[in-house]
Formats: C-alpha cells, structure tokens, sequence
C-alpha cells in the first residue's frame, strides 16, 4: 500500500501535514482548525497513530490541545508542552536523538535552528520510506544518508538573512 501526504496548510497562517496509508495517519504539526484535519481524514481519527510538532509558535502548534483532547499521541519538545500547557498520558516530551514508534512510524528527532528550541524529524515507515521533515529552520546539522523523500518549509527570508545571503553570493 502506498503513503499519501496531505498538505493542509504551509504558511504563517498554519501548517498541517498528513501522513496517510489508508490504514494509519501521522499527523505533523497542529497549526490549523482541527475541524480542518478531522475533514482530511473524512472523520476516520480513529486511525490517527499520532501528532508531531516541531516548535511552539502558534503556526505550529496553536491546535496541539484539540489533538491531546481528541486522545491522540502527541510528541513534543518541553517548551511546547510547557507553552501550550498540554497534560495527559498521551503527550510525550522527546529527547533529541531518542526513537519513538507511532503504529508502523518510527520517529527520530533531531535539532533544528530557529528563534525558538525546535526540532526536525527522521521518519520511517515501510510504506513510503525514510522522509526528514523540517521547517522554519535555516539549516540541518546533519546528513541522512538513503533518503526517500525530503519535506522542507523554509522560514521568511528576514532582512539579515538576505544581507548574509548577498555576502555569500558576493563571496
């Protein structure tokens, strides 16, 4: 069987991914109306495995307590846990570095560089593959070797970035 991503939102206004099989979701990010995503997936939560967020802007993770409420896993950096005030035995504060299974998902995160503690992930599943999801980030400090897919956002190009990017170019 074959893995579908949906894109239900990927701008500042909200980001929201869907990884679908048919059988299971993994959804990355909650930066849109839950409302929204329950329709994506047709109203079948009940294959929902569980929900990334790599960060704690609102963009990312303004929905994250609709996502917990509904049951679903969710993994998470401390400070979004903390900022979102999210409780329950399914909310998991990751570690960099450590592995988590969500169904047939194997997730590894990893850091990212961003105005605020942020994470990327290393995803696997037989379906689709190796896939490194990352956003709002200037850079990875890592190489993955034997991916399948890449899934990148990147942040806003903002008034310094564009001066570095200049001097580089004039390099």
């Amino acid at each position: 069987m074959g893995m579908e991503l949906r894109v239900l939102g990927s701008s500042s206004s909200g980001n929201c991914y869907i990884l679908d099989n048919g059988n299971e979701a993994l959804i990355i990010e909650a930066g849109i109306r839950f409302i929204d995503v329950k329709k994506a997936l047709d109203f079948n939560i009940r294959k929902v495995v569980g929900c990334l967020i790599t960060h704690q802007h609102n963009d990312h993770a303004k929905y994250a307590k609709a996502m917990v409420d509904c049951g679903f896993h969710v993994l998470a950096l401390p400070e979004v846990i903390e900022s979102k005030e999210l409780k329950g035995s399914r909310v998991k504060a990751i570690k960099i570095g450590s592995g988590y299974l969500l169904g047939g998902f194997r997730v590894i995160p990893f850091p990212a560089f961003h105005d605020v503690p942020c994470v990327g992930y290393f995803i696997k599943h037989p379906d689709c593959g190796s896939i490194m999801f990352l956003t709002d980030s200037c850079q990875s400090g890592y190489t993955f070797s034997g991916l399948n897919h890449i899934l990148m956002k990147k942040e806003k190009t903002k008034p310094h970035s564009r001066k570095l990017l200049k001097n580089i170019q004039n390099l």
